[in-house]
């Protein structure tokens, strides 16, 4: 198994100052990282993923391993203009929300127009990993689309009702791609302004024994692809609320 750890730059969006993009790029480089594109940076109004702005990402990239997330586009042509950013950027994996895919109504395929966009990717050296939402339409994608390859966002997984388990069985043998999370601990549930998902991993909800069932079976495929941190900060009453849950800890002794 071979595992390039990355950062997406979707994380920076909560950073109230997070400085230029060539500054951040530079500090996940030196620190071993790849990055996860994302189509806007803070301080720049043009699309990262704009023709105009290829040569400028490319710069700041200076090599670093790179894969491209959506910016949530629904036809044809918009489709192919993200996957020739990927290839100019030099991402080998451009990763698609399932719903990007419907065909006009909520969880219908389109199959035509996923089969179309795999195959102009593949043509350009560019893998389409579908990010998990439902587990139903993830398997009939995978089943109707050759080449479609998928990217699991465990977090993602605890916002349906099926379980990890059977989220990895059906899509292990397509899984190039990771995203990881943690989603809202109990204790959590109910402060002010607290998302469902998208915290540091192993201080939310998900089970020991369901990241133990990950790592099992990313050794047994022999995964070799990015896993990135899509990682939003806690909230000040989160953030108060652990610090509280710490101290009385400490008092109590």
């Amino acid at each position: 198994m071979r595992l390039q750890y990355a950062i997406s730059l979707w994380n920076f969006s909560h950073q109230a100052h997070p400085g230029s993009l060539e500054e951040a790029l530079a500090r996940m480089r030196a620190t071993g990282y790849g990055v996860e594109l994302w189509g806007r940076w803070p301080s720049l109004e043009e699309s990262l993923y704009t023709p105009a702005q290829w040569a400028r990402v490319r710069a700041a990239l200076a090599g670093m391993p790179v894969s491209l997330h959506t910016a949530l586009v629904y036809d044809l042509e918009a489709h192919q203009a993200q996957v020739d950013a990927a290839q100019a950027l030099g991402a080998r994996v451009l990763v698609v929300h399932s719903d990007e895919f419907f065909a006009g109504e909520r969880g219908v395929l389109d199959a035509g127009l996923c089969r179309e966009v795999v195959a102009y990717a593949s043509q350009r050296g560019v893998c389409i990993a579908l990010e998990n939402g439902q587990l139903p339409f993830l398997e009939r994608a995978i089943a109707a689309v050759d080449g479609l390859r998928i990217c699991l966002d465990v977090g993602h997984v605890y916002l349906t009702d099926r379980p990890l388990g059977d989220f990895l069985a059906a899509l292990k043998s397509r899984l190039v791609h990771l995203h990881l999370q943690d989603v809202l601990a109990p204790d959590e549930a109910g402060l002010p302004h607290a998302g469902a998902d998208h915290y540091a991993l192993g201080t939310g909800g998900i089970p020991a024994e369901d990241w133990a069932l990950l790592a099992a079976t990313l050794h047994e495929i022999d995964f070799e692809g990015t896993a990135v941190f899509e990682i939003r900060p806690r909230t000040p009453y989160q953030v108060a609320h652990r610090g509280r849950q710490f101290f009385d800890g400490v008092l109590s002794r």
